[in-house]
């Protein structure tokens, strides 16, 4: 909410700009070329008058850009709650669709769309929007600093772009967007074809909300939808990924959402209410190459959170590692996803993760543990509500949690594993069939809920001391007691 209500705020912040025009260098020239309307462009990228263009300015980016035009170069800054918008516009350019700039037959830097390099970070506060920006080595280049603390976290929006064919054999980039600095939003925008990530980021403050990601990795098995990298900033901020629609179901080894290394202290990571598909691989024998829909590998976060995600295929559903730092040392919570079909484990935690809430999760068909605690001292691990089935193993774990019971289990080879030997389930586990509305093996997340007679119903237990369980996976609270399980009935 507090992301809304800023972007809110900047949006009125540029209500009062003045309007500028610029056309592509090889297709004529413009009147007067002083950019005051269309008819009047700037003539290309090198005619662009930067110091005329003022915090809260727009500058039209009109017709269809082709490699023979100079590619962008961001020259000024807008301020705070008044950025300078780039934008391609359909209405203003007076065009029947948005513009759009496509560099094929480039490469290396030349195959950039839009860049901003600079490491005194003078190119902020900078909005991108309503354009398509299509075979290039890299849609959107930003780098602005390398590693250490940030301080501004509104320096590059990007909103409504489609991304079409981001990289090549022979570029050097490989990402519609790489943005290195002080923070980043992201939505409504697509992305149909990345060599690499879609989006990389290390920085300072990112909200990623409300894309959709096709065709990943289509050139290589180096592509994520989005991958942020923390490595050397000591203040992430707050990291946001969340609505998301990521189809990564090319056979490959990397994943919808990932990040690492360490964060420093007052951060949080929070992903949330969104889809990744990866690929539904056979889980004997397994590939050398998989997709993982969703990986933390970072720690000594504020929080971190997972809620409300639907995983389909790969390796694990749901990673929390600490392979490239110390234990974690401050609480993290996943919580009402839907995991589906994981090769091999569902939820998985490593021999580094613990102060871990794991509540109300459904994992269904893990070619191996639907849930794997792995953390020896299982130090503060909490596995509740969790609805654990038609899997190898239900539940494993090596550690003793400190709280588990209310879990269901059906269909497994084996309920309860510790460390490699059958265990018993313990205070208020279900073992009967779970009766879902789609039936004994459901293959999307509605078909998890539950029939009016399932033994789910009113057999779990409250977990938080305010409102009993999280909202469910479509968002809605619940009664007391509560269901087993991501989805509630009953829930308003």
């Amino acid at each position: 909410m507090r992301a809304l209500l800023f972007c809110l705020c900047l949006l009125a912040g540029n209500a009062w700009g003045a309007d500028w025009y610029v056309r592509p260098d090889t297709q004529g020239e413009y009147g007067l070329e002083d950019g005051t309307d269309i008819d009047n462009a700037f003539d290309g990228n090198a005619d662009i008058a930067w110091a005329s263009i003022n915090a809260g300015d727009t500058l039209y980016l009109c017709g269809d850009w082709v490699a023979a035009d100079a590619r962008f170069t961001i020259a000024d800054s807008g301020s705070v709650g008044n950025y300078i918008t780039l934008s391609g516009d359909a209405t203003a350019c007076g065009r029947s669709a948005n513009s759009t700039i496509d560099r094929t037959g480039l490469t290396g830097a030349g195959a950039r769309a839009i860049a901003a390099s600079n490491t005194a970070a003078t190119r902020q506060y900078i909005r991108i929007e309503d354009l398509t920006i299509r075979n290039v080595s890299a849609g959107i280049l930003w780098d602005h600093s390398t590693t250490g603390a940030v301080t501004d976290d509104t320096s590059l929006w990007v909103r409504r772009v489609a991304f079409e064919n981001c990289g090549t054999a022979s570029g050097t980039d490989g990402n519609c967007i790489w943005k290195r600095g002080e923070g980043l939003i992201v939505e409504d925008s697509t992305f149909d074809g990345c060599w690499e990530d879609c989006i990389w980021y290390r920085g300072k403050g990112a909200t990623i909300t409300d894309n959709t990601y096709t065709n990943v990795s289509f050139g290589n098995d180096l592509g994520d939808c989005t991958q942020v990298d923390l490595t050397g900033v000591t203040d992430s901020g707050a990291v946001t990924w969340s609505d998301n629609y990521c189809d990564h179901q090319a056979a490959d080894n990397k994943y919808g959402f990932v990040i690492g290394a360490t964060a420093g202290a007052g951060s949080s990571v929070t992903v949330e209410d969104n889809t990744v598909l990866c690929p539904l691989v056979p889980t004997n024998p397994l590939p050398s190459k998989q997709c993982h829909p969703i990986y933390f590998d970072t720690a000594t976060e504020t929080a971190i959170v997972a809620r409300r995600n639907f995983t389909q295929g790969g390796e694990v559903g749901i990673s929390l590692t600490a392979e490239s730092a110390a234990p974690f040392s401050t609480r993290a919570r996943i919580e009402a996803n839907v995991v589906y079909k994981a090769s091999d484990r569902g939820i998985w935690t490593d021999d580094n993760v613990n102060n871990i809430d794991i509540w109300n999760n459904t994992i269904s068909e893990a070619g191996q543990e639907a849930l794997y605690i792995g953390d020896s001292s299982a130090s503060s691990v909490n596995a509740n509500n969790n609805t654990l089935i038609n899997s190898a193993s239900g539940l494993f774990y090596i550690g003793t949690p400190t709280s588990r019971g209310y879990n269901a289990y059906s269909g497994n080879a084996v309920n309860v594993d510790v460390n490699g030997t059958p265990g018993s389930t313990t205070t208020g586990d279900v073992t009967a069939d779970p009766q879902f509305v789609g039936g004994g093996n459901p293959t999307d997340p509605g078909g998890f809920k539950t029939r009016s007679t399932s033994p789910l119903r009113r057999s779990g237990t409250c977990v938080y001391t305010t409102g009993c369980v999280p909202r469910d996976f479509g968002g809605r609270r619940t009664r007391v007691p509560p269901d087993i399980g991501a989805w509630q009935s009953g829930a308003d």
